[in-house]
């Protein structure tokens, strides 16, 4: 997450709530952009591991049919997500995957610094993962 000082207007932390809701949504991405800063693997994860399913199958849709340069983070995470909606038709299902699957690797990446985790590690390790949960549709 992206620690600020505290200003005189966050004497409340107004500002780290707002920070800690970002995060919980999914778009710690966007505020990394906003602000210019180098984009930490895991924020790219976030959308991803915390994203509402109306917004996920909505990227989704918009995004069928485009070509996206393979290995950047655009197709780490459009394919990603098409696989999460794939394996979880069912909103509950979805959030469920996300939990479990996807949760954990941002996590990760956050407790590790996620230095040289690139976007085809993501599809390498969320795919299979996203694919062998129990709930998942297409899982044996």
């Amino acid at each position: 997450m992206i620690f600020r000082r505290k200003s005189r207007r966050d004497e409340a932390g107004d500002g780290l709530i707002e920070e800690i809701e970002s995060f919980l949504a999914g778009y710690a991405l966007r505020s990394y952009l906003d602000l210019g800063l180098a984009v930490p693997a895991w924020a790219n994860i976030n959308w991803l591991a915390h994203g509402r399913t109306a917004d996920l199958r909505e990227r989704v849709r918009l995004e069928y049919g485009l070509e996206r340069l393979e290995g950047s983070w655009a197709w780490a995470v459009s394919t990603v997500a098409r696989e999460l909606l794939e394996a979880g038709r069912e909103d509950s299902v979805v959030l469920r995957l996300q939990r479990d699957c996807l949760v954990p690797m941002e996590l990760a990446l956050l407790d590790q610094g996620g230095r040289g985790f690139l976007p085809s590690h993501l599809v390498a390790i969320g795919v299979p993962r996203l694919r062998a949960h129990p709930m998942a549709r297409h899982s044996s």
